[in-house]
């Protein structure tokens, strides 16, 4: 039995239960049935990543205990490919839809991970399995995926880029509390979609196991406390002044860009 794999399992399963939690959170935050069902496709992200590190947690576990078949890790390839395809499109359009306020962005960044993830699915059939690699924190598919590097940056860029858009908002005139909100869930996201991205590309398995599962343990623990900060940091941030009024900007008025923002951040 491996003892990294084992550790590496058991901790993407305490992964699966820190992300539905946050799931639950934004499932349930006041706005999710409106503004463009973007906070929802949010909490679709951290539903996703819950179910993904639930499913590397008992695979991993199994692999560990000396079961590895072939047709299993093919099989949860796949499903991994629609969970990071779902992750990735809920982030973004969240993000899309505060920005410009389009519900039309839905379906098209909806097609576009479809895209990539066919292209993800193609890449591991025609790499031809043929078996299990069992190493000290992970346990893949070999021989490796043909173009997965590219199929990484395919998903992780976009997102990149509509965490950073969604740090713009700090700038805005927004109140306190949803500025620090903007702030810490961005620094939190980002750090570990960029240090996933960079692990994965990387092939290795311990970075991955750190940049993916334990600092995605980080990022939802962030990404709770700027949306339940402590009673202290709101009060200070509640008594701060209200933004002034001066043009913000981006496709629609001031006033919709600031009602979606209330209400979704």
């Amino acid at each position: 039995m491996t003892t990294g794999l084992v550790v590496g399992s058991l901790v993407s399963l305490v992964a699966c239960g820190s992300f539905a939690f946050v799931a639950h959170v934004f499932w349930t935050w006041p706005a999710g049935r409106t503004q463009g069902g973007a906070t929802r496709a949010f909490a679709l992200l951290w539903v996703a990543m819950s179910i993904f590190m639930a499913e590397r947690g008992l695979v991993g576990l199994a692999a560990a205990a000396g079961s590895a078949p072939l047709p299993l890790y093919v099989a949860t390839r796949y499903v991994e490919v629609v969970l990071v395809c779902v992750a990735a499109w809920g982030m973004t359009y969240y993000v899309a839809y505060l920005y410009t306020g389009w519900r039309s962005l839905r379906p098209l960044l909806a097609v576009y991970f479809l895209l990539v993830g066919l292209a993800y699915a193609a890449a591991t059939a025609a790499g031809r399995p043929s078996g299990v690699t069992v190493s000290g924190w992970s346990a893949g598919l070999t021989p490796a995926t043909p173009f997965i590097d590219a199929i990484y940056l395919a998903f992780g860029l976009p997102m990149l880029v509509s965490i950073l858009a969604y740090l713009t908002f700090a700038g805005r005139p927004i109140t306190p509390i949803q500025r620090y909100r903007v702030v810490l869930t961005s620094a939190s996201l980002f750090a570990w979609v960029l240090a996933g991205l960079a692990a994965s590309i990387a092939g290795d398995s311990f970075a991955s196991f750190l940049a993916i599962t334990l600092l995605g343990i980080v990022t939802a623990l962030g990404v709770f406390l700027a949306h339940r900060p402590p009673e202290a940091v709101r009060r200070r941030l509640s008594a701060g002044r209200s933004p002034a009024q001066r043009t913000t900007g981006v496709q629609l008025s001031r006033e919709r860009f600031r009602e979606r923002v209330a209400e979704l951040v």
